[in-house]
């Protein structure tokens, strides 16, 4: 169980999923997020979630294709928890 809660794969993923019901759900950043531009939201999203999946990498060590991985996975964790809760936040 150690390994697999160690693995930035898995961390970015779980990552990215948080990031989307953070904005999505936490009432202030809600309000702050809602009110932005599709084009800023979209930006500031990648930003936030490359910045979270590149500091998990880094923190856990990782070698390039982990880091890749990483990346991907924290942004299909993201966009799928974003797609999931979208009905929810109307």
């Amino acid at each position: 169980m150690d390994e697999l809660l160690n693995n930035a794969v898995i961390l970015g993923a779980l990552a990215g999923m948080i990031l989307s019901l953070f904005f999505g759900f936490f009432p202030k950043v809600k309000v702050w997020y809602a009110g932005k531009a599709d084009e800023f939201k979209s930006a500031f999203m990648l930003v936030m979630t490359l910045g979270v999946a590149i500091g998990l990498a880094v923190w856990s060590e990782a070698d390039i294709t982990e880091t890749f991985l990483t990346i991907i996975f924290s942004m299909v964790g993201n966009q799928t928890f974003f797609g999931a809760t979208k009905r929810l936040r109307k």
